[in-house]
């Protein structure tokens, strides 16, 4: 009777492995469908080459707040959605800074300070 549950519990943990085995390859496929696209899409329609993100950060002026500040946020990272979207608005990043406090705050354990901080 012990030998099946070990055996049982084995091949649970075996599947476990391939399962995440497999999850992983499949984001690195992503990973690396995402960087192809990247490059197309930056020598063919920009027609510039990639930047660094040292690069990037130097390039941030007010006009990549202003798509904060106007709500569009479509396909930016954790603001997409209309709740975040409508926050946003009201707390008007000015600075990376400002956009890592933002994303912690609309976490879920964050909600009995959200109200004060959004309107500081």
């Amino acid at each position: 009777m012990s030998f099946l549950v070990i055996y049982g519990y084995a091949l649970d943990c075996l599947k476990m492995v391939l399962f995440l085995t497999s999850f992983f390859i499949f984001l690195s496929g992503i990973k690396i469908k995402i960087k192809v696209i990247r490059k197309k899409v930056n020598r063919y329609m920009i027609n510039k080459p990639i930047m660094s993100i040292k690069e990037l950060l130097d390039n941030i002026d007010d006009k990549v707040w202003d798509l904060y500040k106007n709500g569009l946020t479509c396909t930016l990272n954790q603001c997409d959605g209309d709740w975040a979207t409508r926050l946003l608005t009201e707390y008007q990043v000015k600075n990376l800074a400002e956009i890592a406090m933002f994303v912690a705050c609309i976490r879920p354990s964050f909600n009995s300070w959200r109200d004060k901080f959004i309107n500081r």
